[in-house]
């Protein structure tokens, strides 16, 4: 009878499998071994998921080094914040001017106590690297209506667990209704710094009508902002990088002053003896004379390459679509666009300052609103003053060429398809109050006032 053979049962390891997913006739939504890594981090995670706290708390961080250590980063900063708020925004009510005058003179004094102006100016930077701000009304004697306008970073709001939600209707510190609109704001008295771990933080929860939110969403459903440098961080980084390689390569280049190497004798002796890296001090503006056998050569610099200036054009493009800036304006630097090429690519910068200046119409509706609650003087601020209608004008940045841009207001007016209003509006001035100055004008310099464009263009030089 034989016996059996007792045979080991070696467990197979598990290989890795690949999911392939079939989508028909999307080739984008196919699946592949090459793609995996690519899309390992796309998901279907929710606004306030991908953008949760510590997403965010990276990004403030990596953010905020690229723009106080590169100059591009910072650039694309203060050139939106010009370009957005500009010497501050105007506000013209439209009523009687003996009504709106002095309420316009009593905002404009208390905006210029406050230094409302160059907070707008920081807020706009913010988003940039923050990706959100937040205005928080406070008592201030020192202004004339006793209050003032404190700017808030993102990192002071936040739950008091640090990001933990206490409940379902709060989103790092801030605690909304069931229709997802702010109850309240949590807010730390003083910034978080992680190197002082041992002191503790004091929060106060702070009512939605004395806090402002400013930020511009990328995703339906989010309720944070992310900083608009994020998109362009890496490629920011990367060039950096890259710039300090080629200078510090070319710098390499240019500091050596020769390279030594031998060459074969016609008389087969042997060259003189030198060991490996000894270094011969060069005389300035003089000769030497080398060993026996040794030729000196200038190293050639391998760096700048002759498509550097390109590349970087080429990098900058793309850093600057992030932050909605072509690459003249991003870089300061329009010495290869010619007039036409130059102005179609602001078109594109001018709508997007345009959208960012709509959501801070918001913020100033506000802070007018405020305004006008704290201030009990009836003698300037009649009861009916809520029902009164408001704009807010910023001052457009000036035309390269004043008189194609005369030429075309006058054609654009005659035609009526401009109106005067609209005309002022551009440069951050009260059609109202420009056209009394005008009648004062006509007044005390009565005509020959009167010139033509034509006459004005034929007596310039």
């Amino acid at each position: 009878m034989s016996k059996k053979k007792n045979h080991k049962k070696v467990k197979k390891q598990p290989t890795k499998q690949v999911v392939v997913v079939k989508a028909g006739a999307l080739d984008s939504a196919a699946g592949s071994r090459e793609t995996a890594a690519y899309w390992s981090f796309a998901s279907n995670a929710s606004a306030d998921e991908i953008a949760n706290v510590d997403v965010r708390k990276v990004l403030r961080a990596r953010c905020r080094y690229e723009y106080l250590n590169d100059s591009y980063a910072m650039n694309a900063a203060r050139n939106l914040a010009i370009a957005v708020t500009g010497t501050g925004p105007r506000l013209q009510l439209h009523v009687d001017r003996s009504v709106a005058e002095p309420i316009e003179k009593a905002f404009q004094h208390w905006a210029k106590a406050a230094r409302l102006y160059e907070k707008l100016d920081l807020a706009v930077r913010s988003l940039v690297f923050d990706g959100e701000i937040f205005f928080r009304f406070v008592r201030d004697n020192r202004t004339p209506e006793g209050f003032n306008i404190e700017l808030v970073e993102a990192g002071r709001v936040t739950s008091e667990t640090f990001g933990v939600a206490l409940d379902e209707n709060e989103l790092d510190g801030v605690r909304y209704d069931r229709y997802g609109n702010p109850k309240s704001y949590t807010i730390a008295r003083q910034p978080i710094n992680p190197l002082y771990t041992g002191v503790p933080i004091e929060f106060e929860r702070v009512p939605a009508d004395e806090v402002l939110h400013l930020f511009i969403p990328d995703l339906p459903g989010q309720h944070r902002g992310l900083p608009l440098l994020q998109s362009s961080l890496q490629t920011l980084a990367a060039l950096r990088r890259y710039c300090a390689a080629v200078i510090e390569s070319a710098e390499t280049a240019a500091s050596m002053s020769m390279l030594f190497q031998t060459q074969h004798l016609p008389d087969g002796s042997e060259p003189a003896d030198a060991e490996a890296m000894d270094e011969i001090s060069v005389p300035r503006r003089g000769g030497m004379f080398l060993p026996k056998g040794w030729v000196a050569n200038q190293m050639k610099p391998e760096q700048p390459t002759a498509q550097h200036g390109e590349f970087i054009s080429a990098t900058l493009t793309g850093i600057g679509a992030g932050v909605g800036q072509p690459r003249n304006i991003i870089s300061n630097d329009s010495s290869d666009y010619n007039y036409a090429s130059g102005r179609l690519d602001h078109q594109t910068f001018f709508r997007y300052v345009e959208t960012i200046q709509q959501r801070l119409t918001y913020i100033l509706d506000e802070v007018f609103d405020y305004f006008i609650e704290t201030n009990n003087d009836p003698a300037i601020i009649p009861e009916q003053v809520a029902t009164f209608e408001k704009e807010w004008y910023f001052a457009e940045l000036e035309h390269v060429d004043p008189h194609k841009e005369a030429s075309a207001a006058i054609k654009l007016l005659n035609a009526r398809l401009l109106t005067r209003k609209e005309y002022f509006a551009k440069y951050g001035q009260d059609s109202e109050q420009q056209a009394a100055q005008m009648r004062k004008e006509d007044e005390l310099f009565p005509p020959p006032m009167n010139v033509t464009l034509s006459a004005y263009q034929d007596a310039t030089p």
